[in-house]
């Protein structure tokens, strides 16, 4: 009977024993694993695809499937392949005349594309005074401040801003080199136009209640002095009847206090008719 020299001999007769008691039938000294516990995933050995972006603003920000990866110059060579939303932006995120750019990008497994995009900005059009028409290629397309869609921005494109009362200035769109362009509009000729007051008549014509205003009111101050003068008179003439005891005077201030009750009358019709032509007026 051989009896083990040591433990350690005892311990590789073990793991002998249980190898082979895992291994079972057809192993031939491998070791196999199931698909449960695979050495690496198939996924993992697709080839990535890469992409290049450049454009006529530097530093223009990246974004791809609506996360930021970088600035402008960017490239990278770990993207998985299929359909990817690129998006670049002005870098002056704050300012409202920076534009957008969207593109939709399908990548082949290994595939690296270069792109390069330009990326035009509105342009403010203020003239001053503002509130001038802009018309583009003889179209009216707002008024001043306007907002200049860089869609637009073509060179055979013709701009033209007009007010009334002011020169007419036009420009090109290469003369739209920043974002903001001034102008200064020069004062023109211009008759003044003619406005009607509401209370003047610009060509008076001399219709009938015109006239019945003009002859009632006139009347009545011509009226109202001839009683005045007639009272006055027959006072005179009852004062010196007193003294005198003269019965022509006493005659004479009774028909003078006729003729100025007369007069008084008449001023209070003719009164009456001026306040109704007036008011009606």
């Amino acid at each position: 009977m051989i009896r083990p020299q040591s433990p350690v001999v005892c311990v590789a007769l073990m793991l002998l024993l249980a190898q082979s008691a895992f291994a079972g039938p057809g192993a031939s000294g491998t070791t196999t694993f199931s698909d449960s516990t695979s050495i690496a995933d198939s996924t993992l050995f697709v080839k990535r695809a890469g992409v290049a972006v450049t454009s006529d603003i530097d530093s223009a920000l990246v974004f791809l499937d609506s996360v930021f990866v970088g600035r402008t110059p960017f490239m990278t060579d770990s993207l998985r392949p299929g359909n990817h939303v690129l998006r670049l932006s002005h870098p002056r995120v704050e300012s409202w005349h920076g534009g957008i750019i969207t593109d939709t990008l399908r990548l082949e497994p290994g595939e690296t594309k270069s792109l390069r995009y330009n990326i035009r900005t509105y342009v403010s059009v203020t003239s001053f005074p503002s509130g001038a028409d802009v018309y583009v290629d003889d179209s009216l397309a707002g008024q001043t401040p306007f907002l200049v869609n860089p869609s637009l921005l073509r060179q055979d494109l013709h701009l033209a801003v007009k007010k009334e009362g002011f020169e007419p200035a036009a420009m090109n769109v290469s003369d739209l080199t920043g974002s903001v362009f001034q102008i200064a509009l020069r004062g023109g000729w211009q008759k003044p136009p003619a406005e009607e007051s509401p209370y003047f008549d610009a060509h008076p014509t001399l219709s009938s209640r015109r006239l019945g205003l003009y002859l009632s009111g006139g009347l009545s101050v011509v009226a109202g002095v001839a009683a005045a003068y007639c009272k006055i008179a027959a006072d005179d003439r009852q004062a010196a009847y007193l003294e005198s005891g003269n019965a022509s005077l006493l005659t004479e201030r009774k028909r003078l206090d006729t003729w100025a009750g007369i007069s008084f009358a008449v001023t209070q019709v003719g009164l009456a008719v001026f306040s109704y032509l007036l008011i009606s007026e």
